[in-house]
């Protein structure tokens, strides 16, 4: 059988071991054969005239059969087949519905999704007729718009009204409702779309519901009454001015405003229920319409959206932020602005006592202070300070009393041995990453000592660019987690068998119960390939003993260091083999090894016999005698890796006494 839901597939499979295929969209090639079979059936092909605006058709078929199939349909019933009417189709989808039988007929089945839908999404996904066609929504601003107009419901099970959010929008994706786009690490999708034939759907639903106003590109306003619930302007034209001034902004709940209509900007004032405002992608930064002087007035407003508004006065932003004392949720981009406006915005988040999210990518001083002088509230249930260009120095003390916080993902400069433990006392928390900025091969190793009730809610751990093994949690600890993300030095595999240790890594993963999918950071910095193929086989034979089989990512840092040292350690064999000449003719050494990579370029026999006298390059016989034989016009490019106990200074002696052209040269020093 075939299915629109997931859910219904998964009913449908009688044993375990059942396969759902999940349908994929057409490629761009077999679009084509369908469409073009259903319209030139006998296989004349599109006529040249028409390529260009079927493949603009195809584009907005988006790879679904059944749309091709309606559309193609649609211009096979046409006598006459002119570039004109193709156009004229083209620009009617996505603007309301074609009136076709054929077209009718793909609506209904459309519909029967929708109408399947429970009535809380149903709400939800007439919501996205607000957004403009090929519009990418970003999850996170979807989810807060659907909470501030109510259409979240909260559960019995304790959980959290985004958690729940979050919920609706993977039922919309597993019922092909909408398309999920940017998917993440963890097989989340950051945005989705939605299909031109859903959008037709959906906007039109929502203009006989009087669900939504939607003033678009071609001059009309899409409402069945006079009362305005909620408003998307998508474009400005002149046609489309007069109509918009007959509005009454009294009962608007909901605003959506995209740049090309920023000059339709009504004053804040007019506002009187309005629960969601959403300007997101607007440039403000310079406008006259806009300005925040009356938001702290808007009483009923529970989602504010200025992402990438460029808004540039900062003193009025965080005056304003400081009057909406009921604020639970803000993300906020703050560049270094000042030592005085830092200040100004961690007074301000102090005065915002209802707080309950807090998304902040800071750069400069301004966490810093948030360090010593921020208190966050107790209501605080996710903080987020993303980027390593803004990080806290340690993790700051005033994580220890945040008693209802599910969320934390931070970088900090220094992870203390207490920092794990302190995380995992939190009784709330399901989700923390703790990322350490620096390089981790400068790092002490520290000893985390952690108790046996620590994360016990906890159900997704990434520890980044610092050694935090699964070892180190005893058994009773991370009961729930399903996704753990560490780093591992390779190095220090080597300097345990270097004084005498097996080598053997017990990362003790078979006490994670929950454990389903792991990711390791394998950082590659001066270890040995056979030091960071040990690694990965102990990670690997861990996951693979593991009762549940978890899935397994292994990502090399640094890594090009594995190619340099096992070339380093073949040349340096054979400069022990050449040892007494090398003496003869070397100057005098440093108190260490000078790594040297050069790609240098020979045109004679002479140069590479000096080059293999001085030690450069072996006493390869075949090679020379091949440059014989080509005479002196060819070249013949050969790179040099070598450990060789020298200065630079003579290094460019050899150099220009031997003419060389030197393409590349890199230079590490041990010492």
């Amino acid at each position: 059988m075939t299915t629109r839901n997931v859910n219904v597939s998964k009913a449908c499979c009688s044993a375990n071991n059942d396969i759902i295929y999940k349908m994929k969209p057409l490629s761009d090639d077999d679009s084509k054969k369908l469409f073009y079979k259903r319209i030139f059936p006998h296989g004349n092909g599109c006529p040249c005239e028409l390529e260009e605006v079927s493949n603009e058709i195809l584009k907005k078929c988006g790879g679904v059969p059944l749309a091709i199939i309606t559309i193609a349909s649609l211009l096979a019933n046409k006598e006459l087949q002119t570039k004109d009417q193709w156009f004229t189709l083209h620009n009617s989808i996505g603007r309301g519905l074609t009136e076709s039988r054929n077209v009718e007929d793909m609506q209904k089945i459309l519909s029967f999704s929708y109408y399947d839908l429970p009535s809380h999404l149903k709400s939800c996904l007439l919501c996205l007729s607000v957004f403009p066609e090929d519009y990418e929504i970003r999850r996170n601003r979807l989810i807060w718009r659907w909470i501030a107009e109510g259409f979240v419901q909260q559960t019995q099970n304790g959980g959290s009204l985004f958690e729940q959010g979050e919920n609706y929008f993977n039922e919309l994706v597993n019922r092909n409702m909408i398309q999920p786009i940017d998917i993440d690490a963890e097989g989340r999708a950051k945005a989705c779309r939605v299909h031109d034939m859903v959008l037709d759907l959906i906007c039109h639903l929502s203009s006989q519901q009087n669900f939504i106003t939607v003033l678009n590109d071609i001059g009309n306003i899409t409402c069945s009454r006079n009362k305005v619930r909620r408003l998307s302007l998508q474009h400005s034209t002149t046609e489309c001015n007069t109509p918009w001034c007959t509005l009454t902004m009294l009962q608007v709940r909901s605003f959506t405003m995209f740049s090309p209509a920023i000059n339709l900007m009504p004053s804040l004032s007019s506002f009187k229920m309005i629960r969601v405002l959403d300007l997101e992608g607007c440039d403000l930064g310079n406008s006259n319409q806009f300005n925040l002087m009356h938001v702290g007035c808007l009483l009923h407003l529970r989602y504010l959206g200025l992402r990438d508004t460029y808004i540039i006065k900062w003193n009025n932003i965080v005056k304003e932020l400081r009057q909406l004392t009921r604020l639970r949720v803000l993300a906020i981009e703050w560049e270094e602005v000042g030592e005085k406006q830092d200040k100004a915005l961690v007074e301000c988040l102090g005065s915002l006592h209802w707080l309950q999210i807090l998304n902040i990518y800071a750069f400069g001083g301004c966490l810093n202070l948030m360090q010593e002088g921020w208190m966050p509230p107790v209501s605080l249930h996710r903080f987020l300070s993303k980027g390593s260009t803004g990080s806290f120095s340690t993790l700051p003390t005033w994580i220890n009393p945040l008693l209802l916080i599910t969320c934390i993902d931070m970088w900090v400069d220094q992870v203390r041995p207490g920092d794990i433990q302190i995380l995992g006392e939190l009784p709330a928390l399901c989700s923390v990453s703790l990322r350490a900025t620096g390089s981790i091969e400068e790092r002490v190793v520290e000893r985390f000592v952690v108790s046996t009730n620590a994360f016990q809610r906890a159900t997704e751990c990434t520890f980044f660019n610092f050694v935090a093994v699964p070892s180190m949690f005893p058994r009773g600890a991370m009961p729930r987690v399903r996704y753990l993300e560490f780093s591992l030095r390779a190095w220090d595999n080597d300097m345990a068998i270097g004084n005498g240790s097996s080598g053997d890594l017990d990362l003790a993963m078979g006490h994670l119960p929950s454990l389903e999918r792991v990711s390791v950071t394998l950082w590659c910095t001066k270890a040995s390939r056979a030091g960071v193929e040990g690694v990965e086989a102990a990670v690997r034979r861990a996951t693979e003993v593991h009762p549940n089989n978890p899935t397994l990512v292994v990502r090399r840092w640094d890594d090009r260091h594995i190619r340099e040292q096992e070339n380093n350690l073949a040349d340096k064999e054979d400069d022990l083999l050449e040892e007494d000449d090398e003496k003869e003719s070397s100057p005098p050494s440093l108190a260490g090894s000078i790594f040297l990579e050069i790609d240098i370029t020979i045109d004679n026999m002479s140069m590479y016999a000096e080059l293999a006298v001085i030690g450069f390059v072996s006493n390869d016989r075949n090679r020379m005698d091949a440059l014989h034989s080509s005479g002196d016009d060819v070249e013949t490019k050969l790179t040099i890796s070598t450990y060789f106990d020298m200065v630079i200074v003579g290094f460019i002696y050899f150099v220009s006494v031997l003419s060389l052209q030197v393409a590349q040269l890199h230079i590490e020093i041990y010492i």
